[in-house]
């Protein structure tokens, strides 16, 4: 038997629905519920989905409240938000091609001792020795901009002072691109 022929859709009647409702009481009275009898893969898909779709809403919530407040009749451009979604889509690709560390992670390829794990990577950051894209609100910094001892590379320095002034994210997104000079590798690599 196939996982879809084992996916059915039932009915309930009103005793049914009475029974499912005193059995789960985060149902509210008479409110319409969905109840799905599946194998556990299918059951962990759907809720995966289901969270997708909860987060995509309220970011989707989110947005439009970014976009709209305080803006009266400043509606941002069709072609800008479309040039904001690729840079949302290049950074999330980023993170899912290139390993990065928190600076307590630095801290500890690095050997450091010290008691506050996050003072030597601010302090590199601060340096122009390496840099960190955000991401959540949180430093990030790309594993490829260390050597084997944990310490910066030396090239590193040189690299970030001819992107002076430049935030993290135009930096990495430089590092992940192709580029002729190296046969079309990025950079990073």
């Amino acid at each position: 038997m196939s996982t879809t022929e084992r996916i059915a859709v039932a009915h309930l009647n009103r005793e049914e629905q009475e029974q499912i409702e005193g059995a789960h009481p985060e149902i509210a009275r008479g409110a319409p519920a969905l109840v799905i009898s599946a194998p556990q893969p299918i059951l962990d898909a759907f809720a995966e989905f289901v969270r997708h779709l909860a987060w995509e809403s309220e970011k989707s919530r989110q947005l439009l409240e970014l976009l709209t407040e305080g803006v009266g009749s400043r509606v941002l451009s069709q072609t800008r938000i479309e040039q904001l979604r690729i840079q949302a889509k290049a950074r999330e690709h980023f993170l899912a091609t290139y390993p990065t560390l928190s600076s307590a992670e630095v801290a500890e390829l690095s050997g450091s001792s010290a008691r506050n794990r996050a003072a030597l990577a601010s302090r590199w950051k601060q340096e122009g020795k390496i840099f960190a894209v955000s991401d959540q609100n949180l430093d990030r910094y790309p594993l490829f901009q260390f050597g084997e001892d944990g310490k910066p590379l030396p090239v590193m320095e040189e690299i970030l002072r001819l992107f002076e002034g430049e935030n993290g994210w135009t930096i990495a997104l430089w590092f992940a691109a192709s580029t002729d000079w190296l046969g079309g590798d990025p950079p990073a690599t």
